[in-house]
């Protein structure tokens, strides 16, 4: 017997290119939005413009980046496909790992369509029950599942082509068609024993670390500004970049503790 889930918007209508399309018009306008609202706030304001529009502008940027990384996740869940074959052999396959890249928005359109066009041919294998696992990756083993507020985190042993294997990470976007099914066969491919003993994971140390020298960092650059002075103004962009340097080390062990790729190690 053999099985395939895919996402209930690319089973059902399989809008891959509207929804691309949308997206990305919302988050332009919203960004269009935010910027006249922040210049209007600026131009009544007295006093601390500096400041204000400083924070604002982080507060802008952090509201468009969870949006573009949304739309991501959104996208990446209606273009990933599992299927079991009938020896219980599990594949999953991002559709558009065979697009070509190519640049611009219009490029990013015929991507979208070619997309759509290659989602629509696997629905049909699918209805016909003659899916195949050609060019598809074998998950062997998931070390590590995690549930996230809008997904999972799959830490996988994979298998390419006839001999290569690795270890790979998959975000599993909640929103499958007979999700549940899903889960249980991906919990099944979890090595036994994890269900006796996970390694403990050293990156809340990491991020603690990483997070502390930011702060001493940040502390610096900002006594060392020509604005307060207190300290010598040549250590202002030293200390700037050291900041965010442990800035992305934070935001790198977080990404990885948060999918769970310490674990098991």
């Amino acid at each position: 017997m053999t099985r395939v889930w895919m996402s209930l918007q690319t089973k059902e209508k399989n809008h891959y290119v509207i929804r691309l399309t949308a997206g990305m018009a919302g988050i332009i306008l919203l960004a269009f939005l935010l910027i006249f609202l922040c210049a209007r706030i600026i131009i009544e304001l007295d006093e601390y413009k500096e400041i204000i529009s400083l924070l604002m502008c982080a507060g802008m940027t952090g509201i468009i980046i969870f949006f573009a990384v949304w739309l991501g996740r959104v996208l990446q869940r209606d273009a990933m496909i599992f299927y079991e074959d009938p020896a219980g052999r599990l594949y999953v396959s991002d559709v558009r790992q065979y697009i070509g890249y190519r640049r611009g928005i219009i490029g990013a359109m015929q991507m979208a369509l070619r997309t759509q066009k290659e989602l629509a041919g696997l629905k049909k294998q699918a209805e016909r029950q003659g899916f195949s696992s050609a060019g598809m990756t074998e998950i062997l083993k998931v070390d590590v599942m995690k549930e996230h507020p809008g997904s999972y985190s799959l830490v996988c042993q994979v298998k390419y082509g006839e001999k290569r294997t690795g270890r790979r990470t998959y975000i599993l976007g909640k929103g499958y068609d007979n999700e549940s099914q899903l889960l249980y066969v991906l919990e099944r491919k979890k090595k036994w024993e994890n269900s006796v003993e996970i390694a403990k994971s050293r990156k809340p140390i990491c991020i603690f670390l990483s997070f502390l020298v930011f702060c001493i960092f940040a502390v610096l650059c900002l006594f060392s500004h020509p604005y307060f002075a207190k300290l010598p103004q040549e250590m202002y962009f030293p200390s700037l970049g050291c900041a965010f340097a442990a800035f992305c080390c934070m935001i790198y062990f977080t990404v990885q503790y948060r999918r769970g790729e310490s674990a098991g190690r």
